[in-house]
């Protein structure tokens, strides 16, 4: 299997890497996934072992920024590796991760890469957040005798799915593998169904419940975001967080008809992919508004017909907290939606639409909790917008609500840092 795996991988790598290149997104990272790795990385390594934790994305980075924390604490007699795949997820994770810790990018999934990448890191656990199966990563690490465990772990029904089908070849790449510490007890079932002994599974909770206020967010941050966003006092702030294509359509004519009724409401649209902002600016001055990046906001006149796009990164969790309402983006497409934990932190009210399959268990605690709105399609949108956003009693309730069951739904970290610990043996 590996074999013919490698050579499929080769062959898609020589086409891509042109391709990639003639895109203009060639940059140094291409070389850490080539398996060579920075000089100052190298420097730094002291030769002594490693612990090396792999998330994907940017919610999986910054919920991991705490189990970072911890690992880095519990064992530092070892090197503390965070590795990503896309340059947004590395930079993040450089500024998040605290010192003393080496971010690289995940080499490709290729076995000379990996190997080489192995033999300099020698690390003797690898973390993998939620369902990273990487073959050959997986192969080699417990080849050369190291443990590995699934943090945070989770399936979704369709990846589920579709890994049955598979599930004769993940049998052997499942059972490298020492540990497997699941979010939900659904989760669990769903790995033993693929093959894994029932005693290797543990439920650990959600780490992304443990996130904590982002720093410097306090009430003179809040006032003078809402001053540099042209907020005066009783104006309404929305805020649509990770937007997918065919969602801004519907948020900017749901907040046409919300301004129709009080003008003193604005909007901020952050796409889930920043590359975006052109074309949802273009939305954005079609349907008649004048649209300001927030890059240039400091450069730009604001107008009563602003509607503001963030084109930054690492940026959004923050503005969360000066969001008087929060809709949630790729759950009105079917994107699977994302994390409503970051803006129940700050007390928020919530809304999201039905397609929320990434999230399937926490979305479904936030609406039993009172903690969320869900809503089917744009004509609910508007009704739940116009709701909580002119009724002050239900947006202090929802925001009550979701901060209650994010204090509620702590522990996760340091039960996934246990099951860290007991594979280790140390």
């Amino acid at each position: 299997m590996f074999i013919v795996y490698d050579i499929l991988l080769s062959i898609f790598a020589v086409l891509y890497i042109p391709f990639y290149i003639m895109r203009g997104k060639f940059h140094k990272g291409l070389f850490m996934r080539l398996g060579f790795i920075r000089r100052d990385v190298l420097d730094a390594l002291g030769g002594r072992g490693s612990v090396w934790l792999h998330a994907v994305s940017v919610g999986e980075i910054v919920a991991s920024r705490q189990l970072v924390t911890a690992l880095k604490s519990k064992y530092p007699q070892y090197d503390i590796i965070v590795s990503t795949v896309t340059r947004t997820g590395n930079e993040l994770a450089k500024k998040i991760v605290g010192e003393g810790v080496h971010v690289i990018y995940l080499p490709f999934d290729i076995s000379f890469i990996v190997k080489r990448v192995v033999k300099i890191l020698n690390p003797k656990i690898l973390v993998l957040i939620e369902s990273e199966l990487w073959p050959n990563l997986i192969n080699v690490v417990s080849g050369a005798g190291s443990k590995i465990v699934i943090a945070n772990g989770r399936i979704s029904v369709n990846s589920f799915k579709g890994y049955m089908f598979v599930r004769f070849l993940l049998k052997d790449i499942l059972g490298r593998i020492d540990a497997f510490s699941m979010q939900t007890d659904a989760d669990k079932d769903r790995f033993i169904k693929m093959g894994v002994e029932a005693g290797k599974v543990y439920v650990s909770g959600n780490i992304k419940y443990d996130i904590s206020e982002s720093a410097g967010v306090n009430g003179a941050y809040m006032l003078s975001e809402r001053r540099r966003f042209g907020l005066a006092d009783g104006d309404k702030f929305i805020v649509a967080g990770s937007t997918h294509t065919g969602e801004e359509e519907y948020i900017l004519d749901t907040f046409r008809a919300l301004k129709a009724k009080s003008a003193n409401l604005r909007l901020m649209i952050a796409p889930r992919h920043i590359e975006r902002s052109d074309r949802v600016a273009k939305i954005a001055e079609e349907l008649g508004f004048t649209p300001i990046r927030v890059s240039r906001l400091d450069k730009e006149k604001i107008s009563s017909d602003t509607v503001f796009i963030l084109d930054t990164i690492g940026h959004l969790s923050k503005l969360y907290s000066v969001a008087d309402l929060v809709f949630i983006g790729g759950s009105l497409v079917e994107k699977g939606g994302h994390n409503p934990i970051e803006p129940a932190i700050y007390s928020k009210p919530i809304i999201f639409g039905a397609h929320m399959d990434n999230f399937k268990e926490i979305s479904a605690q936030f609406i039993d909790n009172g903690a969320a709105i869900c809503v089917k399609d744009k004509d609910a949108l508007g009704a739940a917008m116009t709701d909580v956003i002119f009724n002050e009693g239900k947006a202090l309730g929802l925001g009550r609500n979701a901060l209650r069951l994010v204090e509620l739904s702590k522990g996760a970290t340091m039960k996934n840092l246990k099951v860290i610990s007991d594979v280790l043996g140390k």
